[in-house]
């Protein structure tokens, strides 16, 4: 395969993408840019030979034009200027044995079984393909018309011709058609695998060039951009375009090629050979040498872009057979039971999977929520020393009383039960959030059992939650129920309090405080059965705190009754602060069994609760065999979406096949 087979090598390609659109695919192609009057169908119908394009006032084209140009055999006897000036035959021509040697044609790639023979037809079907997309009052529309022309006088050419660019709406086009246009424009030449043409009229300002203006945009160092000047016939008398033909205005690297535009080739080679200023030029002038510079630029651009072309298609086409191993087959009635069972195992066993890595840190979860809780730091020392005198009335005080400490105890204890149940409602909706982020191809294609195995598997965690909150409450109520100033633990604390302080009439203040409550132990048990407030009704009221919590302080009724006026004495203060400290000391065991409990409960009752019924109440909830048929029917979008994908893979297939013919050529 020779260079000049590349062209309608990438002819093919342009034809095999367009059924999944070419804008995934950036071909190398040339655009060509112009504004409304710059002349630039004019420019397109002197490379054919042929009158095919619309014409008309106004904006004519309205949608872009694909055309792709293909060199057929020329008539036997045929002259080297009649076949696009001595240029050899290409091999990519149609083999069509109703096709005469030095016949043109042009084929439509909307309408592949019909041949025009007649360009006159060719005009008209342009205009009636583009009123069918946009109107017939002048609308504009992005979606191109693909016109492939077959001739012995043209040379291998793929062409983009875009609308012209226009500053006045008329007809239905909205007032920005101008930014449409300049938009739709730019879509086509920013990418980097396009040429650009740009066509500017020689009887105009360069400077204000629309078509050099959009150019500049996307490629400001000229790399890729062919300046074109067209009616240099029509300029002022005494004027020329020399230094704009020698790239002494603006510097184009693929530089400018001036052309007219007369009645027939012949006529502009003339013009330009006995012109006074172009005649040095003539060789570098005239649509055909015009057509010779595209075809080479275009040949040498598709060599330089055909690595990356085919890294592209082949990593299109690696992706879209990843969506479609993802879409998988249509699943007939058979085996619609054991997918169904598929998923039910396999959601439980990555469910289960997960769990072992996110309820790793639960005992840290509900350490953090209790450490900062410090037992009775909202009370003061009178409020200790009041509650001291409120438990023991008027009698006199050997030792501290019990139910003063309880008070305090349960009191301290009770803060607990929010933050334990906070930390269930943490676990519950990690839960819901690994339910809800789960997913796989399966549950993506099947709405219906996603949506069913989300409901079960949610109502499972709801059953679950019940248990655990009760647990969580007794936990909380066992440590109400009894303070167990024998602990151990607590033992050792007192007697270290007692070594520190060297008070002895204190020593058996821990082994008499559960017997000396009196009445108000009673009163405290009592409401600590009923789980009521462990504090004697009336005794203490809720105090706001700086965060809207609530702790203990005495009514004031009862501070103005039995509140202690004078100053404390110091074995009162030494009181306070003893049952300061051994509060802390017995909140720090009931914390210790808090913090161990709390997790262990959850972890039983609601996680691996839920983790070893799932898997069973998914079964008795879906694996009905009267209902498989509507768990596995796919979303209208699914079977549509494997339908594109489907296309996509065939094309790819297609475009790696055209690829796969070049593999050597000459450079």
């Amino acid at each position: 395969m020779g260079m000049d087979d590349l062209i309608p090598v990438v002819n093919k390609l342009q034809d095999v993408l367009s059924s999944v659109g070419t804008d995934m695919i950036d071909l190398p192609q040339i655009v060509v840019v112009g504004s409304q009057s710059s002349g630039k169908s004019s420019v397109l119908e002197n490379i054919v030979g042929r009158d095919f394009l619309p014409r008309g006032s106004g904006i004519v084209t309205r949608r872009p034009l694909i055309l792709q140009l293909v060199q057929t055999k020329p008539a036997p006897g045929a002259s080297s200027a009649e076949t696009g000036d001595g240029a050899s035959t290409s091999d990519g021509a149609p083999s069509s044995g109703s096709a005469a040697e030095g016949e043109e044609w042009a084929e439509f790639l909307h309408l592949p079984e019909t041949k025009f023979t007649d360009f006159a037809a060719v005009r008209d079907e342009i205009s009636s393909e583009t009123d069918r997309a946009t109107g017939t009052n002048k609308g504009i529309s992005d979606a191109p018309i693909s016109l492939k022309i077959y001739s012995p006088h043209v040379l291998n050419l793929t062409l983009v011709d875009l609308p012209g660019i226009t500053k006045v709406p008329v007809g239905d086009q909205p007032s920005d058609i101008e930014t449409l246009i300049r938009d739709m424009i730019l879509h086509f030449i920013e990418k980097p695998n396009a040429l650009i043409l740009a066509v500017t009229a020689a009887n105009s300002d360069l400077a204000n060039s629309d078509a050099l203006q959009l150019a500049r945009r996307v490629d400001p160092d000229g790399e890729r951009t062919l300046g074109v000047l067209t009616k240099l016939d029509l300029m002022d008398a005494g004027t020329n375009a020399l230094e704009i033909l020698n790239n002494e205005i603006i510097a184009l690297k693929l530089g400018f090629v001036g052309v007219s535009i007369p009645a027939a080739l012949e006529a502009e080679a003339s013009f330009f050979a006995s012109h006074p200023a172009y005649a040095p030029l003539a060789t570098r002038l005239g649509t055909r040498y015009l057509t010779r510079q595209l075809n080479t630029l275009l040949v040498a651009h598709i060599k330089k872009c055909l690595p990356g072309l085919k890294k592209r298609i082949s990593a299109k086409h690696s992706a879209a057979a990843s969506e479609m191993a993802t879409l998988g087959a249509p699943v007939s009635p058979e085996s619609a039971g054991s997918v169904v069972l598929d998923v039910i195992t396999k959601f439980a066993a990555d469910f289960k999977a997960a769990l072992d890595g996110t309820m790793a840190d639960l005992s840290m979860l509900f350490f953090n929520a209790i450490q900062d809780i410090r037992p009775g730091e909202e009370l003061t020392e009178e409020d200790i020393e009041t509650l001291i005198r409120n438990a023991t009335g008027t009698r006199g005080q050997l030792f501290m009383p019990g139910a003063s400490f309880e008070v305090l105890v349960k009191k301290a204890v009770a803060q607990l039960k929010e933050p334990a149940m906070q930390c269930v409602n943490l676990v519950y909706e990690e839960l819901l959030r690994l339910l809800n982020t789960y997913t796989t191809k399966e549950l993506a294609r099947f709405a219906r059992l996603r949506e069913r195995l989300h409901n079960v598997v949610s109502d499972t965690f709801a059953k679950c939650l019940k248990p655990t909150y009760a647990m969580v409450t007794n936990l909380i109520n066992v440590e109400l129920a009894y303070v167990n100033t024998r602990h151990p633990d607590f033992v050792v604390a007192l007697a270290a309090m007692r070594a520190s302080s060297g008070v002895d009439h204190y020593a058996s203040s821990s082994t008499e405080a559960a017997s000396s409550a009196g009445a108000a132990a009673a009163a405290v048990s009592s409401a600590a059965a009923s789980g009521a407030d462990p504090a004697p009704s009336g005794w203490f009221s809720k105090k706001k705190s700086k965060k809207g919590g609530s702790g203990m302080s005495p009514p004031a009724q009862l501070a103005q009754v039995r509140k202690p006026q004078h100053l404390y004495a110091e074995h009162e203060m030494s009181e306070t602060q003893l049952i300061r400290e051994l509060l802390d000391a017995y909140f720090t065991i009931v914390k210790k069994n808090i913090l161990d409990g709390v997790p262990k409960s959850i972890m039983l009752f609601l996680v691996n609760n839920a983790a070893s019924h799932v898997q069973n109440e998914l079964v008795k909830a879906l694996y009905h065999e009267n209902e498989f048929g509507e768990l596995v029917r796919e979303s209208g979008t699914v079977a549509q979406r494997r339908e594109v994908v489907a296309t996509q893979i065939r094309v790819y297939k297609a475009a790696e096949r055209i690829l796969n013919q070049i593999r050597d050529w000459d450079v």
